[in-house]
């Protein structure tokens, strides 16, 4: 009897999920190195999309 009410909630929530885009970042922080103040340190971050929608980056902030 427990199965049989899972598996209704289980396909509605993967139909919720469909079609919307899923950040995934592989490596969410990185620490430099220590250089000598004034020198231009630069990182490239890898967001990747495996959702199915396109992924709009809106707004990006360093901390």
């Amino acid at each position: 009897m427990v199965w049989i009410l899972c598996v209704p909630m289980m396909s509605f929530a993967a139909d919720l999920e469909s079609g919307k885009p899923n950040a995934r970042i592989p490596e969410p922080a990185f620490e430099f190195q220590p250089v000598v103040e004034g020198t231009k340190v630069v990182h490239d971050f890898v967001i990747q999309n495996r959702g199915e929608a396109p992924l709009d980056i809106l707004k990006m902030e360093s901390g």
